[in-house]
């Protein structure tokens, strides 16, 4: 709303560096709530006591270790399995959905495709794929 606000009415230059320095004091404000929230909040011992009602769990105590140990390795291996695959199929919609734009992305300065190699080796393998034979 600021930038809309600002090129209605400065110039071109003064323009610049509003939007700049607007930019600027929103990028150190993010910075700064995330060292406020790592560096302070995380860092309290009563932040994981859920605020001093209950103690900490630290993996030296038996009961502790038992279920962190059964977490690590039976729980987080399929949560971190299940975020890969989801982000790969993430990649996969993307790339599919915007197929022309990675097109231009990998087309070389003269108009050639840089994927000429796998249309000859796809052409080769399975020539009906490629509308060939």
């Amino acid at each position: 709303m600021i930038e809309c606000a600002c090129e209605s009415t400065l110039r071109k230059e003064a323009l610049f560096w509003v939007v700049f320095w607007k930019d600027m004091v929103c990028a150190l404000s993010n910075i700064a709530i995330i060292m406020v929230i790592q560096w302070g909040i995380m860092n309290s011992c009563s932040c994981w006591s859920r605020w001093g009602s209950t103690w900490v769990h630290l993996p030296q105590i038996p009961e502790v270790k038992d279920e962190l140990m059964h977490f690590i390795r039976h729980v987080a291996p399929g949560i971190v399995c299940a975020a890969l695959v989801l982000h790969f199929l993430l990649c996969c919609a993307i790339i599919w959905w915007y197929l022309d734009a990675v097109r231009v992305f990998i087309q070389r300065d003269d108009g050639e495709s840089n994927l000429g190699w796998w249309r000859n080796w796809r052409a080769r393998r399975k020539p009906w794929l490629c509308g060939q034979g």
